[in-house]
């Protein structure tokens, strides 16, 4: 796949007869994946299937109170584009000067003059422009004028209930994650970058890979689920939280291997979690004996719960 973040940077390197899905993609869920879809089919073989996105979520220009974190940070979601059939993914800042757009010009200047659009793919909840003024009405005027194809792909449910990135995050905040995975169509990851923690887990006997939480949409707790650093997905069992027994105060996502490795996922290993389960809330105990105890339960908990979903 190839990744831009400049679009003048098109013109240096065309691409042939862009086919292109627009939109944020948080999540890359069921109902973005039903836009990918079309957007491959229609590409074939002489166009390239193509994305338009943004690096951060409007909301962060448009009313920063209400931006909500997000579900696929941009290299993740690269990563998922890229599984799904996309072959170019344009990632821009959403800034100002690009919210203040108007929808023609938006589709004029950008779409179509920039990027050079052949056919543009939306839901049909799609908004764009200047106060959200555009919708698929205004793309399909635009597209027989500027000579672009559109195709507007109607909208994904799930037992009547509408798939929407808003939907999903409530869900994780929830610890909801089976009920996440339904809309999402894969199980809710995580990616980062293995850190060196305060080396706790290995002197209780659990020896944990550690990766900054701060952005885990999860509630503090344990959960099972699978991890891959350098090699094969394994089963693992995880921490979400800042070890309140220990006073701690910065959040972790802590990863256990079952069974624990040893230094396949050391400082700086890049570590895919997904999380599959939730087992229990973080809690404080009296001491670390009473910790090993409850980490013994867990993991024997967290073996039966991954032995069933692989039965």
């Amino acid at each position: 796949m190839q990744v831009v973040s400049d679009v003048t940077a098109l013109r240096e390197r065309p691409f042939p007869r862009i086919a292109c899905g627009i939109g944020i993609f948080d999540g890359v869920h069921l109902g973005h994946q039903a836009i990918l879809r079309t957007v491959v089919a229609q590409a074939g073989r002489r166009a390239t299937p193509a994305v338009f996105t943004f690096a951060n979520h409007p909301l962060t220009v448009l009313t920063p109170a209400r931006a909500p974190r997000l579900i696929t940070p941009p290299p993740l979601k690269t990563r998922i584009l890229e599984e799904q059939g996309i072959a170019l993914t344009i990632v821009v800042p959403f800034t100002p000067a690009l919210a203040a757009l108007s929808p023609d010009a938006f589709v004029r200047d950008v779409l179509v003059g920039q990027v050079g659009v052949e056919a543009v793919h939306v839901g049909a909840d799609f908004r764009f422009g200047r106060n959200r003024a555009g919708g698929p009405e205004d793309l399909l005027r635009l597209g027989a004028a500027l000579g672009f194809r559109v195709e507007v792909v109607p909208e994904v449910t799930v037992g009547g209930t509408p798939v929407h990135s808003s939907l999903i995050r409530e869900l994780l905040a929830q610890g909801k994650l089976r009920e996440a995975q339904t809309f999402l169509g894969r199980p809710y990851l995580v990616v980062g970058t293995v850190q060196v923690g305060a080396g706790r887990g290995k002197g209780l006997g659990f020896p944990t890979a550690n990766l900054d939480g701060a952005e885990v949409l999860l509630p503090d707790g344990i959960y099972a689920g699978r991890a891959r650093g350098r090699g094969e997905w394994r089963k693992a069992v995880m921490s979400v939280g800042v070890a309140p027994t220990f006073g701690g105060t910065r959040r972790w996502l802590e990863v256990h291997f079952l069974p624990p490795l040893r230094d396949e996922v050391g400082p700086g290993v890049e570590l895919t979690v997904a999380l599959l389960h939730r087992i229990r809330d973080e809690i404080r105990f009296p001491d670390a004996a009473a910790l090993v105890a409850q980490m013994r339960q867990d993991v024997a908990f967290a073996e039966r719960l991954l032995a069933a979903e692989a039965g």
